[in-house]
């Protein structure tokens, strides 16, 4: 997969879980505003996806159409990357709705769910993500072939 395409399924997974409680705003202009800086955020990290990518090169060097993998790449790598992943996501999206004036609630804010976040994605990559047993068979890059 094109490293953008990863990017944009991580992106619309923020989008995805922000959305639900956009929803529940009961104020149509706060659900649009909400809406627009998920949108914001989440293509500000599509831009950003390639740069991390790079930066976060893996043990064998960059590859094409590499995804980051904790039993690849390691869990610390793993887990930085999913940091600053993330830190990018939500210091664009809580900037956006809190403004210039409220910057310390927006740095906790983003610190917080950053932490909560990657916790979270660590512990589902642990239970769901396990490595495949090795059949002897061609590797693959993709789970289904």
């Amino acid at each position: 997969a094109p490293p953008f395409a990863t990017g944009a399924a991580f992106a619309f997974a923020a989008f995805a879980a922000f959305a639900t409680s956009a929803a529940s705003a009961t104020s149509a202009v706060c659900a649009t505003r909400a809406a627009f800086a998920t949108l914001a955020a989440c293509a500000t990290l599509g831009m950003a996806y390639p740069s991390l990518i790079a930066a976060m090169e893996s043990r064998d060097g960059l590859r094409q159409g590499h995804v980051m993998n904790p039993h690849q790449d390691g869990w610390g790598r793993y887990a930085v990357f999913m940091a600053f992943g993330l830190a990018i996501h939500w210091m664009v999206l809580f900037g956006l709705q809190n403004g210039w004036g409220l910057m310390g609630r927006t740095l906790v804010e983003t610190a917080v769910s950053t932490g909560l976040n990657v916790g979270l994605f660590l512990l589902m990559q642990g239970l769901f993500n396990r490595p495949g047993r090795t059949s002897g068979g061609a590797a693959s890059a993709y789970p289904w072939s």
